[in-house]
């Protein structure tokens, strides 16, 4: 069967921090769930399902499968000649009630080489360079601490720079791991970060 990607992917797609298996695939591979093609396809030969469909659908279930993305797995229903649902076929994976969780698709896809598509919408110009995201798989967040304290307290006026840099970094500890387990700010890891951002 040979059809054309003719169907724009809905934006509110992006309001869905939970996607089935097969939503999720779709979406990778640049289909809207929602179509005529991603609402029938699964019912479809394989041959005739889109381009990439099956093989997305593999690596995200093998992925749900081995914890690498969280989610929810629910086996495939079995049912007797009856038509009653007799229980579950073992090891199998219902693509449509087993779902993924976005952000970690996005953080599996990110380390698979995955940078475009659905997931990916196109940064602007100031985007955030990868050493600053959080989802890049090389992100150090005291590197990031460090250059986020720099580029925050140049324009200090009346505190020497270490001492802004200190302040700066126990405000934001916790979304830098600069904190313990209750919240609050550990110095000696904030006294090394600064220590590394300090330009005097």
């Amino acid at each position: 069967m040979l059809y054309e990607n003719e169907v724009e992917i809905s934006n509110y797609w992006r309001l869905c921090d939970s996607l089935s298996v097969r939503q999720a695939a779709l979406l990778v591979i640049g289909e809207d769930p929602a179509s005529e093609v991603g609402t029938y396809c699964e019912s479809w030969r394989p041959s005739d399902r889109p381009r990439g469909y099956e093989a997305a659908k593999q690596g995200i279930g093998n992925a749900l499968s081995l914890g690498t993305i969280e989610g929810r797995q629910v086996e495939q229903p079995q049912f007797d000649p009856v038509g009653t649902q007799v229980g579950t076929i073992p090891g199998s994976l219902d693509v449509d009630l087993s779902t993924v969780d976005r952000h970690s698709l996005v953080k599996w896809l990110t380390r698979r080489g995955f940078r475009s598509g659905f997931f990916f919408p196109e940064a602007p110009a100031s985007a955030v360079p990868g050493y600053l995201d959080p989802l890049n798989e090389r992100y150090a967040p005291k590197l990031a601490a460090a250059v986020e304290a720099w580029l925050a307290t140049g324009g200090s006026i009346g505190k020497p720079p270490r001492q802004a840099l200190v302040i700066w970094l126990r405000e934001h500890a916790v979304k830098f791991g600069l904190s313990d387990a209750e919240g609050m700010p550990n110095e000696a890891e904030i006294d090394q970060t600064a220590t590394v951002a300090v330009w005097q």
